[in-house]
């Protein structure tokens, strides 16, 4: 955990860039990304608890600096607040809660191969885990995917950006990872791979044909997959 992040120029060993955070917040160690260009730097945060004990989401879990100028790009909304806050009357005529805009505690991003999105998983108040998706240039929520009970640990696009790999983690009693395949033009789960047996997938990456995936997982295995097309 920390509560800086310092962005180095590696041919001169010296620091560019430095952002800290409230003693409350912390870097998520594994949610760090540089956009495709370099020029932006996205992370994802957590704080202590992750929340407050009413369910209530302080700060923004998922910011984005602009690494020319050392401003805020982006950050997630905190709305709406106080779990009270986000019931609303359902079609049904019953009380349901409204969607979070967030993670309480994001645990991935990554941007897509053209840089107008951005996505982050992590813990959802009212779900186990999601992942949520943005367009950069308008700063709005486009896609939230339900991953499940699953801890999602990594993500990567497809190269054409259409597709989403997440690979996720589960609990001891649970030790069969998975990594789920999204399209996110369409938010559908196109399936899901199970072959790694221990604990998590901690790292994914596409070919450039769009249809090989590689992963790495906490059994000590290394797979490459082959994708149909879909």
């Amino acid at each position: 955990m920390s509560d800086c992040v310092r962005v180095w120029d590696t041919r001169e060993g010296r620091i560019v860039n430095e952002f800290r955070f409230r003693k409350e917040e912390w870097v998520v160690p594994s949610a760090l990304s540089f956009s495709p260009d370099g020029k932006l730097l996205a992370v994802g945060m957590g704080g202590r608890g992750g929340g407050t004990a009413s369910g209530q989401s302080v700060s923004s879990k998922v910011r984005v600096w602009d690494l020319r100028t050392g401003k805020l790009a982006f950050a997630s909304e905190t709305l709406p607040l106080t779990k009270e806050a986000r019931r609303v009357i359902g079609r049904d005529g019953e009380w349901e809660f409204v969607p979070e805009k967030q993670p309480f505690e994001a645990y991935a991003v990554a941007f897509s191969p053209d840089g107008t999105r951005l996505a982050a998983g992590g813990g959802d108040f009212e779900r186990p885990n999601s992942i949520w998706v943005w367009d950069l240039a308008t700063r709005k929520l486009v896609r939230k995917l339900p991953v499940g009970d699953h801890w999602v640990l990594e993500l990567a696009f497809s190269p054409d950006g259409h597709m989403l790999a997440c690979g996720t983690g589960t609990s001891p009693k649970r030790r069969e990872p998975e990594i789920q395949v999204w399209n996110v033009t369409s938010a559908k789960l196109l399936g899901s791979l199970h072959k790694h047996t221990d604990g998590g997938v901690n790292a994914v990456a596409w070919g450039k044909d769009g249809r090989t995936l590689v992963s790495c997982g906490w059994d000590r295995r290394v797979l490459i997959w082959r994708l149909e097309p879909r």
